[in-house]
């Protein structure tokens, strides 16, 4: 029996743990830095104010696995909350 697809499922998990890593490795160079403050510092960069869940990036997904999208390769799509376009004009 095959089992349903299911897209990252551990993305929260590994979000919590690379975040643990960030702080523990900004711990070294200036005292102690909680995950909770390195996540919401992040968020604040983003300009839709939050970290992206998978559920964000479905749509997309689904355009490109339908035959709506047979025409399109080698596209490179960024799903980031506008996290790019805001350090583009930063520049």
């Amino acid at each position: 029996m095959s089992r349903p697809l299911r897209a990252q499922p551990e993305e929260p998990a590994m979000q919590r743990r690379l975040l643990r890593v960030f702080a523990h490795c900004w711990s070294d160079y200036g005292g102690h830095v909680r995950a909770a403050d390195l996540l919401r510092h992040y968020e604040k960069t983003i300009p839709l104010g939050r970290i992206g869940l998978p559920e964000d990036c479905a749509g997309a997904v689904a355009f490109l696995c339908s035959d709506a999208a047979g025409y399109i390769t080698g596209e490179i799509i960024v799903m980031d909350g506008g996290l790019t376009v805001s350090q583009i004009g930063a520049m």
